[in-house]
């Protein structure tokens, strides 16, 4: 870090515009993975009448289950990452790193719904 960035009151918002991001990218994991664990239901529902399935019932509940757990994997390593980082953490950020480490905590248990229900 150059000395022209100490004192920089963009470097905080830029942390915490990352860890937004990862935040985003975690929670969008995680709406794909339920969708792809439960549109398998779906199809199911819809071939059932004709007689065979279209394909065996748990491809997309273990599909949609590893989606899950990436996206709360990414939350939990994000919280991780900026709750450890180096710096100061201001309300925001901390707000931010809660919220990460929430959603991540609620991914683990969708993904467990998911699996066992």
């Amino acid at each position: 870090m150059n000395n022209s960035s100490v004192g920089d009151p963009r470097v905080p918002l830029a942390v915490e515009r990352t860890l937004l991001a990862w935040i985003r990218t975690g929670l969008a994991l995680m709406g794909f993975g339920f969708f792809v664990s439960r549109f398998g239901l779906f199809l199911r529902e819809i071939e059932s009448p004709r007689g065979a399935p279209l394909f065996p019932g748990g491809v997309s509940v273990v599909l949609g289950a590893l989606f899950l757990l990436a996206g709360a994997i990414v939350n939990i390593a994000a919280a991780a990452q900026h709750g450890w980082g180096r710096g100061p953490i201001t309300p925001t950020l901390k707000l931010a790193i809660c919220v990460a480490a929430f959603t991540g905590v609620l991914g683990v248990a969708l993904t467990a719904y998911v699996v066992f229900y």
